[in-house]
């Protein structure tokens, strides 16, 4: 029916007009993705706060036990692969419990103790 396209796609839209009969209703070719490489989104700063949740589940002494907040400030750039290889977070603050005392742990992550950044052209993983 189109013998100038050699390459489509198709989208079929059925129909089930009982168990086991399927009726095709439709069938509409899917247009191609742009062919201009898409622009690369950016990233913009809202500082978030994030905590324990202290809901209805657990008991107290588990929610004390893991008691923390990391607030996380990023950077505001156009996430392009040489921009991300130098990290998302800037100024991210880790706060918890350890025994009796609060630890607060700032400039992080990366000046956290055995916290990594990798970024592996597709993939961006803080630990």
């Amino acid at each position: 029916m189109v013998p100038n396209k050699s390459n489509f796609t198709l989208d079929f839209e059925y129909k089930k007009m009982r168990p086991g009969d399927l009726v095709v209703k439709q069938v509409r070719e899917v247009p191609p993705p742009p062919a201009t490489p898409p622009v690369a989104p950016f990233l913009l700063n809202e500082p978030t706060v994030f905590g324990v949740f202290q809901g209805e589940r657990g008991d107290v002494f588990t929610l004390h036990r893991l008691k923390c907040r990391l607030t996380l400030n990023s950077r505001n750039f156009q996430m392009s692969a040489t921009n991300l290889a130098s990290g998302l977070y800037i100024n991210a603050v880790l706060e918890f419990v350890d025994g009796a005392q609060i630890v607060r742990l700032t400039n992080g992550p990366s000046g956290w103790p055995q916290a990594a950044y990798f970024f592996n052209g597709k993939l961006a993983t803080n630990r």
